[in-house]
C-alpha cells in the first residue's frame, strides 16, 4: 500500500543520500531542513491524530540522513514498540550491537517488522567485523526495513 507524504516530507525525500549501515556521514542539508521543524510543522496542512506517531516520523528522518543523536534523542522518549523499534535501528547503525538487540526485544511484535531483526544484526555485526556478506544487499535490506517503518507511522500520525 503506497503511503502519500505531506510536501515537507516528500521534499526532505528527495534529497539524494546514500544508505549506510553504519553512522554515515550527516547530511547538512537535510540537517538545515530538519532543524526548525516541529512533528506538527512536518505534516502541514495535514492534522496530526496521534503526537508520538509523527515525532517517531521526526526521528526516522534524522536517522535517514545520519544525524543518529538527534534521532536518538526523539526515539528513546516514545516509549512504544514503534519507539524502540526506531531506538533498535539507530544502535545497530552506530555499531552498539548488544544495545540494539536489547531495544528489538523491547520491540516485540510489530505490524512493520519484516523477517528477523536479531539475526540482521548480527549479519550487520559480521559485515563490520569480519568484512562477511554483501553490503549492498545489507544496504537494500535496511532501505526496506526504514521505508516499511516509516510509512507505518506515517499512516498512524495522519490516517
Amino acid at each position: 500500500m503506497s503511503v502519500a507524504y505531506p510536501p515537507a516530507i516528500v521534499e526532505l525525500l528527495a534529497i539524494d543520500h546514500p544508505t549506510s549501515l553504519g553512522p554515515g556521514s550527516p547530511n547538512p542539508d537535510a540537517g538545515r531542513r530538519l532543524r526548525p521543524s516541529d512533528s506538527a510543522g512536518l505534516f502541514a496542512p495535514l492534522a496530526v491524530s496521534d503526537d508520538a506517531m509523527a515525532r517517531a516520523c521526526l526521528g526516522g528522518l534524522w536517522l535517514r540522513f545520519d544525524f543518529l543523536d538527534e534521532s536518538h534523542k526523539i526515539s528513546q522518549e516514545i516509549e512504544t514498540p514503534t519507539g524502540s523499534f526506531w531506538h533498535a535501528i539507530m544502535h545497530r547503525r552506530e555499531g552498539d550491537f548488544a544495545n540494539s538487540k536489547y531495544w528489538w526485544r523491547r520491540v516485540g511484535k510489530h505490524p512493520a517488522l519484516v523477517g528477523d531483526p536479531l539475526a540482521f544484526v548480527d549479519a550487520v555485526e559480521a559485515f563490520f567485523g569480519r568484512g562477511a556478506g554483501d553490503g549492498k544487499r545489507l544496504e537494500e535490506e535496511q532501505e526496506r526495513e526504514w521505508r516499511t517503518l516509516f510509512d507505518y507511522c506515517v499512516r498512524q500520525a495522519v490516517p
